[in-house]
């Protein structure tokens, strides 16, 4: 009698061993599946890419979003694309008029030779814009393929 409840003893602290590392492995596999899902919530893309004159318009053609000219306002005033907004990426309060943008919506930028509009491509970048298209080229180059010009 004596034998049987020590081995009762020794089967019950296995049994209870047994069942406190399985409990433990379980709710470390269960806390490491939650840090990865909020791992990659958290690691949103943002699409930024350099596109030739061609290129350019067919995406704004297939696509709506804002169109933003970060050349200066004189440069502006010559002629720009429709609907185009004018920050220009020279003046001080440029990341402040940024704001003006919806960050969630596609930007086309454009520039006079594709130089600032990368610069501002980047700053936006930066602020969490998510989806930026950046007219590679010059803006003669859309002018001269005659795609649509307003002043």
């Amino acid at each position: 009698m004596h034998l049987t409840i020590i081995y009762l003893k020794r089967t019950f602290a296995i049994i209870l061993f047994t069942g406190i590392i399985s409990l433990q492995y379980a709710c470390s596999q269960s806390e490491q599946t939650t840090k990865e899902t909020t791992v990659s919530v958290q690691q949103e893309e943002t699409i930024a890419e350099n596109l030739n004159t061609e290129q350019f318009y067919e995406m704004m053609q297939s696509q709506s979003g804002q169109i933003v000219d970060v050349r200066t306002p004189e440069e502006f005033a010559t002629g720009h694309v429709p609907e185009a907004v004018n920050i220009d990426l020279r003046n001080p309060d440029f990341k402040k008029n940024l704001e003006q943008l919806d960050p969630d919506k596609t930007v086309f930028v454009y520039c006079a030779s594709g130089n600032r509009s990368s610069q501002a491509m980047n700053v936006m970048k930066q602020d969490g814009f998510k989806i930026i298209y950046n007219h590679k080229g010059y803006f003669n180059d859309w002018v001269k393929k005659g795609y649509p010009v307003t002043k």
